[in-house]
């Protein structure tokens, strides 16, 4: 399976590619526009609440047809939602034109996840590592494409959607070499999910860990901006940071995390951003945002992995989709509800939300902790 492996691996790194050329300067572009922090946030938030739950039903769907038809299709609509929405900004058309474009290229990125993190794991017999492979293209790719972002920006915010239509293009090109693989399918309702309330449990705790990994694309940005009178293009090298950090230690500490095992990494993690939250509380210049980051960055590579992993570890024979769709929806609810959580925090608390999000960190990591898998083993598959 090693072609399917290497295949997805770098779609998914185009993908990463084309998201961060445009995603992280929407409220940039917003707040051009005359948005403020709170509005951006909810702009956000309710451009990409309502396809998040589509999740369950698209894992579902990938249980029972063929997912690489499947991916191929949510590709192609992703893409022309994304021309559809340079030709909006390069005619400063009104917002509810852009929300509607915004909402529609969010519907293909939700539509996506599900399907591809199911296709992942039928490939690999390792799932943290596997998982982690897919951090680090990822992460590759939010390097790369912030950092040719700070450049495109100067041209114009219409050249950012332009570029990542393309990335969007090449990943199609590159499904050609994925190919179904035999599994055992049969029709399955999400609502199975519901009697297994430690996984219910679980996907919840992950809206926590995830609308705080948000911040560093919404109110990260806004932050260094207006209130450390950072500039914009400077900003795209802390995202660009992020991702070189994982590309470089995310392997290494993988090894770590199957010595730790679950619970000390769960743990472990959310003492991390919540020391890089507290760190953005005191910050006066750009050296400290660095330092944030470098923590928040260290604290995703902790969690993320694992908690990936240990969602389709819990997963019965014959539903791994189903049991991905779920989980997805609540990752997608974390990353749709951050913006506008953030936003509210920062009109009430001003720089006192960092400390807020800290303690947040802190929850979220005791939460799983005493949540694990009954036999968790980092990377076996439970389920054969």
């Amino acid at each position: 399976m090693k072609r399917e492996l290497y295949a997805i691996t770098f779609i998914r790194f185009l993908l990463s590619v084309s998201f961060s050329l445009s995603w992280p300067f929407i409220p940039l572009y917003l707040n051009d526009r005359g948005l403020s922090v709170l509005n951006i946030g909810i702009f956000i938030t309710s451009a990409v609440f309502v396809a998040t739950f589509l999740r369950i039903f698209m894992g579902n769907l990938a249980d029972i047809m063929d997912r690489v038809i499947l991916l191929r299709f949510i590709l192609s609509f992703r893409f022309l939602m994304l021309v559809f929405l340079a030709i909006f900004v390069s005619l400063n058309f009104p917002l509810p034109y852009i929300f509607m474009a915004t909402f529609l290229t969010s519907l293909g990125f939700s539509l996506f996840l599900p399907v591809a993190d199911s296709y992942v794991a039928d490939i690999s017999d390792d799932r943290v590592r596997v998982f982690s492979l897919v951090r680090i293209a990822i992460n590759g790719g939010w390097a790369i494409g912030t950092f040719l972002g700070s450049f495109i920006l100067r041209a114009g915010y219409v050249y950012l959607f332009l570029a990542s239509s393309i990335g969007i293009f090449l990943a199609i090109i590159f499904t050609l070499f994925l190919k179904e693989i035999k599994r055992h399918t049969g029709l399955r309702s999400f609502k199975m999910v519901f009697p297994d309330y430690s996984f219910i449990g679980f996907s919840i705790t992950s809206v926590l860990v995830f609308t705080l990994s948000s911040q560093l694309t919404s109110n990260f940005s806004l932050f260094a901006v207006k209130d450390l009178d950072i500039p914009k293009h400077m900003v795209a090298y802390l995202f660009s940071l992020n991702g070189l950090l994982i590309i470089l230690f995310q392997l290494p500490i993988t090894k770590l995390l199957e010595k730790l095992g679950y619970t000390l990494s769960v743990v472990s993690g959310g003492i991390l951003f919540a020391l890089g939250y507290i760190v953005l509380f005191l910050s006066q210049n750009y050296t400290h945002l660095i330092f944030a980051v470098v923590f928040i960055t260290l604290g995703e590579m902790f969690v993320f992995p694992v908690i990936m992993a240990s969602a389709s570890n819990r997963a019965p024979e014959g539903e791994l989709g189903a049991y991905m769709g779920f989980w997805s929806t609540f990752q997608g609810m974390g990353y749709s509800l951050g913006p506008s959580w953030g936003g509210l925090l920062f009109e009430n608390f001003n720089r006192g939300a960092w400390l807020i999000l800290s303690l947040q960190a802190l929850i979220a990591s005791f939460l799983f902790s005493i949540n694990p898998e009954k036999s968790y083993k980092t990377g076996e598959c439970r389920y054969k």
